[in-house]
């Protein structure tokens, strides 16, 4: 990118913090719901100057910035006064939507600073980087082939399950409570981690398979896939982050042609979420068997779940700088405790923070329907208002962003090399990850269960580049060209 281009990308997202900041300050001195909408467009203008200053690394963060979206849409739906079953009260106007936008904007902007310092403004791959490139390459039919056969697998063993049980979708069952009395560890696995298996279909589509016909097995894989989801109940935007996933690894590798056609990808995108409402709709409607007005109250009590804790916490409030000792202590307890998530629910930690203090009743019936795992979107952020205050949050979010790049660090190391086990290995943290910011559950990823695993992908790593270091045949692949 020229250097004027970067100095005019620079100044128009100092324009957008400023806007931003202009929202906050009339959000507070005149409130009203329509400033929410305001920090809506702030938030997608934010996102594409983001996207555009550093493209290869925002297209493998999508899951996460398709999350925060949600967050943004079901905060402003609060603001105009939408009720909150959970909560058991209605929405109110405040600064709530346009102060979530600035601490994502906090996120973004660590990550992105971090990412381009781990990888650099270039695009082209290390000579190390080829080596292992040209290592896999060997394999690459072979691997691409035992991608497909898994995708296929995956397909047939959840129609299979699903027709002997029933589907959710055809059957009016709510999904996490299928997932609780029907499901087996298989079927949990293949349905929680959706975001890896489709990772990995898009690895072996985009950047594996060289076979024209195999490429195309593999999408229309995917493309049955995220129908088969939808019969298990899943819904727009856990759909939607599936398919950014999917994308990720083409999408990095014409990360020049997407930042340049950036409209007409959005576009796309739009277009591709119209039909996934619409599904979404009918499956809120039980199939246009109740009316237009209860539908929508189905859905927005289930929208603006994704912002409720964050209403709820930012409207109690919280000092500038605080320090919860208490929830501190007991966050790192949890770290060294095998059965974290049971000692969550007897320790008030993690989203069940909020459950003990807010809503007993009804959000600990949607913590008993998914069998003692929460689904709230975003819980990082108000525990670390409770934990923290207003300014350590700002820490907290740029600690957290520095973070995401690191990990997306790994899955472009996995792309540009073409190694599998990577590509695995990555999106499998990435998931932890992701859990982690979205349930604020730190011993998801940094507890020392975890990191045993952790541990092992380490080795495993080191030993491929072990072996790859012990070749002494100089690599004779081509730079792929969509690297020159």
């Amino acid at each position: 990118m020229r250097a004027s281009s970067l100095r005019y990308i620079h100044l128009e997202l100092a324009g957008a913090i400023a806007t931003a900041l202009c929202l906050l300050l009339l959000s507070i001195e005149v409130v009203s719901p329509v400033w929410s909408i305001g920090a809506f467009v702030v938030y997608i203008w934010i996102c594409t100057i983001f996207i555009r200053l550093q493209t290869r690394g925002m297209v493998l963060i999508l899951p996460l910035m398709i999350t925060s979206a949600s967050v943004v849409i079901a905060l402003s739906m609060i603001e105009f006064g939408f009720p909150i079953p959970e909560l058991d009260t209605v929405g109110s106007p405040g600064a709530y939507t346009i102060s979530f936008v600035l601490y994502e904007t906090v996120f973004l902007l660590a990550f992105a600073s971090a990412f381009a310092l781990l990888n650099g403004h270039g695009s082209k791959a290390s000579p190390f980087q080829m080596q292992v490139r040209s290592f896999y390459a060997k394999y690459a039919r072979l691997i691409a082939l035992g991608i497909l056969v898994l995708a296929i697998l995956n397909i047939l063993i959840l129609l299979a399950f699903g027709a002997m049980t029933g589907f959710p979708l055809l059957t009016g069952t709510d999904r996490f409570m299928y997932r609780r009395m029907m499901g087996n560890v298989v079927i949990l696995y293949l349905l929680n981690f959706k975001s890896i298996c489709a990772f990995i279909i898009g690895f072996g589509a985009f950047v594996v398979a060289r076979d024209r016909v195999i490429r195309l097995a593999l999408i229309m894989c995917f493309t049955l896939l995220s129908f088969v989801y939808f019969l298990f109940g899943d819904k727009f935007f856990t759909i939607l982050s599936a398919v950014a996933s999917f994308l990720a690894p083409w999408l990095y590798l014409n990360h020049v042609m997407v930042r340049k056609r950036l409209g007409i990808f959005a576009l796309g995108a739009a277009v591709l979420a119209v039909p996934a409402c619409g599904i979404t709709w009918m499956i809120y409607s039980n199939f246009g068997q109740i009316s237009t007005y209860e539908t929508s109250q189905r859905l927005s009590g289930r929208i603006v779940g994704q912002g409720e804790l964050w209403f709820i916490q930012s409207k109690v409030g919280a000092k500038a700088f605080q320090w919860d000792s208490l929830l501190v202590q007991r966050n790192i307890e949890s770290l060294f405790i095998k059965d974290a998530d049971l000692n969550a629910l007897r320790a008030s930690i993690g989203p069940h923070y909020f459950s003990d203090r807010y809503a007993p009743d009804k959000i600990r019936a949607s913590i008993h329907r998914n069998a003692g795992s929460t689904t709230y979107t975003m819980a990082l952020e108000p525990l670390g208002l409770v934990m923290f205050g207003w300014a350590g949050l700002v820490i907290l979010k740029a600690l957290c962003g520095g973070l995401a790049a690191l990990l997306a660090t790994y899955l472009s190391w996995a792309i540009r090399t073409g190694s599998i086990l990577s590509a695995a290995f990555a999106s499998y943290v990435f998931v932890q990850l992701t859990y982690f910011f979205r349930q604020g559950s730190p011993w998801v990823f940094f507890g020392i269960y975890a990191l045993r695993w952790d541990f092992v992908i380490l080795m495993f790593e080191l030993a491929i580049i072990l072996l790859v270091m012990s070749q002494t045949a100089k690599p004779t692949l081509r730079r792929h060209p969509q690297w020159r």
